[in-house]
């Protein structure tokens, strides 16, 4: 709803300077994402599914070629739900994407050549460390599924915890305090 928001305010006339937003689930297509002009920060923290809802392109493909094959009988039975395939609904997050992971260090997505260029320095990567967009959300999205997997199967919901509003607490704290 804060991004949302944020940008409706802004639209509106009033001086939005920002909006930070904590496991928010993607809102609308590359368009949007692309026109959003409020500076928007976003962050995740590990193990929580919902920033992945809905999936990304790139799932939504997968996805697609999936049920393809049931098509025509879609087409047949039920057309009007043919506007809807995976192949047709893309969410894409707008912002910046402030990840925690999973030994909850704080990285920042950042363009692809700003990390090539870390990657040859002498100096041990910080925190804030940049990392390119497709290859964190690849590789986040593979390691949540693979740990709610882990979790469901143990019958665990510690997956949920960072989605609760003392986790967003204690990351606002920890930033403020600059660890």
């Amino acid at each position: 709803m804060a991004t949302l928001a944020a940008r409706r305010l802004s639209e509106d006339g009033l001086p939005v300077e920002g909006a930070y937003v904590f496991a928010s689930p993607r809102v609308g297509d590359r368009s949007y994402a692309d026109s959003y002009d409020v500076p928007l920060y976003r962050f995740e923290y590990q193990d929580d599914i919902v920033p992945h809802v809905p999936f990304s392109p790139s799932v939504m493909a997968i996805l697609d070629s999936i049920v393809e094959d049931f098509y025509p009988v879609i087409e047949t039975f039920f057309p009007s739900l043919m506007n809807y395939t995976p192949g047709s609904v893309e969410y894409v997050h707008a912002g910046q994407l402030f990840f925690v992971d999973w030994d909850n260090d704080l990285y920042s997505s950042a363009d692809f050549w700003d990390f090539l260029d870390t990657l040859f320095e002498d100096e041990s990567p910080s925190p804030w460390q940049p990392m390119p967009k497709p290859l964190m959300d690849v590789g986040r999205f593979l390691n949540t599924m693979g740990n709610i997997k882990e979790f469901l199967s143990q019958g665990s919901f510690e997956f949920i915890k960072h989605h609760h509003l003392s986790g967003v607490v204690d990351l606002i704290g920890r930033l403020i305090k600059g660890r």
